[in-house]
């Protein structure tokens, strides 16, 4: 099990207050469509230096963590990061109690995201794949809604191969008690937005 302290630390940021555009958005866009190598246990290959300038400059607050918790750490902090300046670019952005990750990016079109296309993120979100969070952000160029970017940090809270389970969830999505896992959310409720968008186009 991995310290979710700075996981609560991030979700009580971003409940209270947006990130600051800037600068660091061209950076985090980069790093969007870039996968980690393999072996690092990291999602997106955002080089660190960038990572905690951008991290400062958007107003999130830094890691605190041991060495052993800081792949975890960066990979929420990278995750939220080049989520929030992908939707930007669509004239999204973040929202407390929006719709989660899952249901925003099941709830795209099926004509614009094919369900083949939507199975295979599922099943690498399931994985861990390191590949999963580059697709994610690639759907994100077609939403429609804006995002509660609680749910991208906790779905970051894991490493390459590694399916995590929390203790606690300070997302305001999902369950509130007890264990649960975020790769499990996201597959849930990206499969109900689309049977819900399927159910209302036939």
């Amino acid at each position: 099990m991995i310290d979710e302290t700075y996981l609560g630390t991030v979700c009580r940021h971003l409940t209270d207050e947006d990130l600051s555009a800037g600068f660091w958005q061209a950076h985090a866009r980069r790093w969007a469509r870039r996968t980690a190598r393999l072996g690092t246990g990291r999602f997106l290959d955002a080089p660190v230096i960038e990572l905690y300038i951008a991290a400062e400059a958007a107003g999130l607050p830094p890691s605190d963590g041991t060495p052993d918790d800081v792949v975890v750490h960066e990979n929420i902090l990278a995750a939220v990061l080049a989520a929030h300046a992908v939707l930007a670019t669509v004239g999204r952005g973040h929202r407390p109690g929006a719709p989660g990750i899952g249901e925003a990016i099941g709830a795209i079109p099926p004509d614009v995201l094919r369900a083949e296309s939507l199975k295979l993120t599922t099943k690498q979100v399931a994985w861990s794949n390191r590949t999963a969070f580059t697709r994610i952000l690639a759907h994100l160029h077609h939403v429609e809604q804006d995002v509660d970017l609680r749910t991208v940090a906790a779905l970051a809270c894991g490493v390459q191969g590694h399916r995590t389970m929390l203790r606690t969830n300070p997302t305001g999505h999902g369950p509130e008690v007890g264990l649960w896992s975020p790769t499990y959310e996201f597959n849930r409720t990206a499969c109900l937005a689309r049977w819900r968008v399927e159910r209302e186009t036939t």
